[in-house]
C-alpha cells in the first residue's frame, strides 16, 4: 500500500486510479506505461512491491511490471519509504521467477521530483550496462545530483549487503527498474485522457465512455481491497453485468474529432449533422500543447499514428462505418488522420467557421453552388521540391534573393522545382477574411487539384515539402489523396510564429518500403 510519503486516503485513491487506468489499457488491448507490451492481466496487492502488478504480452514473451504507487517519494536512505522501496525491488530482482531483460519493476509517483526523474535516468544507465564494471568506471560523468541518488541507493545497498555493495546497486538500478510519472486520478492529466480514449476505442460514445471509466475505477478499488486478478474476459463481464454495452452501433456514424488547439463541442456540432445521432472518437492532444503551439510532434505522431494506435483500431476494424472528420488542430495532423482514412467511400469532412455570425460547423453553401478553381503555377522542372497551397493565406509571401520564399528556403533548402495552388482571389488581397471553401464539395475538389500534382511529380522528384494555409477539411481531404507507394515521401508542414517549424512526412521510405509516418523538424526547431 501507499505508505508514509503519502495521506492515505489519498493514496489508496492513487492506486485504484492507477489500477484503473492498467485495466482501460487492458480493456483496449493496448499499449501503456511501462514497456511490457499489451497489457493482458492486472492483479493488485501481488508482487514485493505489489501495489499493482501488470502482465504484458512483449516481443520476448510474457512480462511483469510489478509497481508501487506513491503520491510523493523522497529519496534518502535514512528518511521515509526509500529505503524500503529499494529493498522491495531487490526482493523483485532475486525472485526466482524474474526473468533478467523481460520483467519490470518499480514506482508510480503522482508528484515528480528532480531526484526521482535522477533515479530513472540512473536506471537506464545502468541497464545499458552488462556488467557492473562499466556501470561504475563512467560514474564520473554524473552531475552532483545524480550522484546524490546514486549515493542513497548504494547506503540502502550496504544495509543489503555490506561486502558487494556495488554489484546489489548496480542489479538494483539495472534490472528492469522504471520511475513512472503519472497522475490518473487528476482528471485533466494527459493518463486520465489516454484512459478515456482506450475506453472510447470501443464503444465510441462520449456519454457511455465517462460510465464505463466511473464503472472501471470502482471495480479497480475493489480488486484492490480484496487482491483481485483481472484479464479481458474478467473485466467485461464486469462491464456487462453493470448494465454497460462494449461495442459501437456500427449502423451510426462515427464522428473523429480532432483536438490539439481547441476542443469539438457536441451541442455545436450537432446543428451540421441534424437527424444522426453519431458516435464519437475524441483525439485529444491538448496535453501536448502550450498557447497552441505544439511542443512534442513525435508524441503526438505516435498516438495518431502507431501501428497499434486508437485511430488505425477504429478505422481499420468498422471499414463500411460512415466517418465524419472535424476538428480545431495543426495542420499536418488532420493531413495524418486523412492519410490514415485512405480512399474508404463514405467519408464527410466539416469546418469550424469562427468568424460566421454565430460561429458554426455547418456550410455555407451545399454541393450544388459553384466555386471557384486554383490558380497553378510552376516553375522549375526536376529535383527537389515543394508545393505551396494558399486557400486563407498566401504561402511564402516574402521572396528571398533566389525568388523562392525565404521561410521554406530555412525549410528545406533551395528548391529546384516549386507548385503553387492558389485561390484567385488571394492574388489581389493575399488574406482571405471571408470562408475560401464554403462546401464539402469544393474541398474535395481543390484536394483533388492537389492529388494531381502529387501524380505529375512522381518522376520528378524523391520527396515532396508541402506548405499550406487554408481550411482543416481540405487538410483532411489532401492527406486522403497522398498514395503510401505510388507518390513519392510527402511531408506537410506546420506554420507558427512566422516560419516552418515542424512537419510530418506521411509515407516515409526505409529498408522494407513504406514507412510509419513520422515527425520531421527544420534545423532551428526548437523542442518545447
Amino acid at each position: 500500500m501507499a505508505g508514509n510519503d503519502a495521506a492515505s486516503g489519498a493514496g489508496y485513491q492513487d492506486e485504484y486510479w492507477v489500477g484503473a487506468y492498467y485495466l482501460a489499457a487492458l480493456f483496449a488491448e493496448a499499449f501503456a506505461e511501462g514497456d511490457i507490451g499489451k497489457v493482458t492481466r492486472v492483479e493488485y496487492q501481488r508482487g514485493p512491491l505489489g501495489d499493482v502488478v501488470v502482465y504484458g504480452d512483449s516481443a520476448s514473451g510474457q512480462a511483469t511490471l510489478d509497481l508501487q504507487v506513491k503520491r510523493r517519494l523522497q529519496v534518502s536512505a535514512k528518511r521515509g519509504d526509500f529505503p524500503k522501496v529499494v529493498r522491495q525491488m531487490w526482493k523483485t530482482v532475486k525472485d526466482q521467477g524474474f526473468k533478467q531483460g523481460i520483467d519490470k519493476y518499480g514506482l508510480v509517483v503522482m508528484r515528480g521530483s528532480k531526484p526521482l526523474k535522477r533515479l530513472g535516468k540512473l536506471a537506464k544507465r545502468a541497464a545499458a550496462c552488462t556488467a557492473s564494471g562499466p556501470f561504475w568506471t563512467a560514474i564520473d560523468d554524473l552531475n552532483q545530483g545524480e550522484k546524490d541518488v546514486l549515493k542513497a541507493v548504494m547506503d540502502v545497498s550496504e544495509s543489503i549487503d555490506s561486502s558487494n555493495v556495488k554489484d546489489v546497486a548496480w542489479r538494483i538500478l539495472g534490472s528492469g527498474m522504471v520511475v513512472l510519472e503519472m497522475d490518473p486520478a487528476n482528471a485533466e492529466s494527459p493518463h486520465r485522457a489516454y484512459l478515456r480514449s482506450w475506453v472510447d476505442s470501443r464503444v465510441h460514445s462520449p456519454r457511455r465512455t465517462e460510465a464505463i471509466v466511473n464503472t472501471i475505477y470502482e471495480f479497480s478499488s475493489q480488486c484492490d481491497k480484496n487482491r483481485g486478478s483481472v484479464d479481458l474476459a474478467g473485466l467485461e463481464r464486469k462491464l456487462l453485468s453493470s448494465g454497460h454495452f462494449l461495442t459501437p452501433s456500427l449502423s451510426a456514424p462515427m464522428v473523429v474529432a480532432l483536438e490539439s488547439m481547441a476542443p469539438v463541442r457536441s451541442e455545436e456540432l450537432a446543428p451540421a449533422i441534424l437527424g444522426e445521432e453519431p458516435d464519437r472518437f475524441d483525439m485529444d492532444l491538448r496535453h501536448l500543447t502550450s498557447d497552441n503551439v505544439l511542443t512534442d510532434p513525435d508524441e503526438a505522431v505516435r498516438y495518431i499514428a502507431d501501428e497499434n494506435s486508437l485511430l488505425r483500431s477504429a478505422v481499420n476494424t468498422q471499414k463500411d462505418r460512415k466517418l465524419i472528420l472535424c476538428g480545431r488542430s495543426h495542420i499536418p495532423l488532420a493531413a495524418l488522420v486523412g492519410y490514415l482514412v485512405g480512399d474508404r467511400g463514405d467519408v464527410r469532412v466539416l469546418d469550424w467557421h469562427p468568424n460566421a455570425e454565430d460561429q458554426c460547423w455547418n456550410w455555407p453553401e451545399n454541393d450544388l453552388c459553384a466555386y471557384p478553381h486554383l490558380i497553378r503555377t510552376e516553375t522549375g522542372q526536376r529535383g527537389t521540391m515543394a508545393v505551396r497551397f494558399s486557400l486563407s493565406f498566401w504561402v511564402g509571401e516574402d521572396s528571398s534573393a533566389s525568388g523562392l520564399p525565404s521561410t521554406i528556403e530555412r525549410t528545406v533548402g533551395i528548391l529546384d522545382q516549386v507548385v503553387h495552388l492558389s485561390h484567385p482571389e488571394l492574388e489581389h488581397c493575399g488574406t482571405l477574411r471571408a470562408r475560401s471553401v464554403r462546401s464539402q464539395l469544393q474541398a474535395r475538389a481543390y484536394a483533388d487539384e492537389f492529388r494531381n500534382v502529387l501524380d505529375s511529380a512522381v518522376s520528378l522528384t524523391s520527396k515532396i515539402d508541402v506548405f499550406y494555409a487554408g481550411p482543416l477539411s481540405v487538410a483532411f481531404e489532401m492527406g486522403r489523396r497522398v498514395a503510401s507507394t505510388m507518390h513519392p515521401p510527402t511531408t506537410v508542414w506546420n506554420y507558427e510564429a512566422g516560419k516552418y517549424t515542424w512537419g510530418i512526412c506521411l509515407n516515409p521510405r526505409n529498408g522494407q518500403g513504406v514507412g510509419l509516418p513520422k515527425a520531421v523538424f527544420a534545423p532551428d526547431y526548437k523542442k518545447g
